[in-house]
């Protein structure tokens, strides 16, 4: 009677085959494996094995499982109100979904509204019909699409809303001489 494990292996698109990452022993049906790129498609199997000397007998694999790691973490670079429009700004990351968290509470317990913007090329969002006079506090967060299911990475840290002057309109010229130019606009 041999020692008997399970042998866990990844496959590698780069050579088109499946290695090892991981050996358990036979009491163990579960493992986590690290040092995974974010927001990457994996496939995995695991087969059965018993040492005996010098060499392993193997069982079958198991059927394959995919999966997809999360986007990392989205930083915010601007939170800005103008008005009763919140414009949200953030870095962009690899990911095929974004989702925006809004709220007049700090802790995200009340006053909490959500929207998402598909596509990876979008980092910014402008949200209308805000409370004009609410301090805002918004978080950000990615997710990817894979194999049916989303899979969100951590929410962003939250960043609260910088009131900013609204845009200036009705800029005119009254008048003009041969040194000078007077301009006008609305309040």
């Amino acid at each position: 009677n041999g020692m008997l494990g399970y042998q866990i292996l990844r496959y590698n698109p780069a050579t088109d085959k499946y290695v090892e990452v991981k050996r358990v022993n036979a009491n163990t049906t579960n493992c986590t494996l690290t040092g995974h790129s974010a927001c990457t498609a994996y496939f995995f199997k695991v087969r059965a094995y018993v040492n005996e000397g010098d060499s392993a007998r193997y069982g079958e694999y198991s059927d394959h499982v995919t999966t997809a790691t999360a986007p990392i973490r989205v930083n915010l670079t601007s939170v800005t109100k103008c008005g009763n429009e919140l414009r949200v700004q953030w870095q962009p990351v690899r990911s095929t979904r974004y989702e925006i968290v809004y709220s007049t509470d700090v802790n995200f317990r009340y006053n909490v509204t959500s929207a998402v913007l598909d596509g990876d090329k979008n980092n910014s969002f402008t949200a209308k019909n805000i409370n004009p006079n609410a301090q805002y506090y918004v978080r950000v967060r990615a997710a990817r699409f894979y194999d049916g299911i989303y899979h969100f990475g951590a929410l962003s840290y939250y960043m609260t809303s910088v009131d900013v002057p609204g845009k200036v309109s009705g800029l005119r010229v009254t008048n003009t001489d041969a040194d000078n130019v007077w301009l006008s606009w609305n309040r």
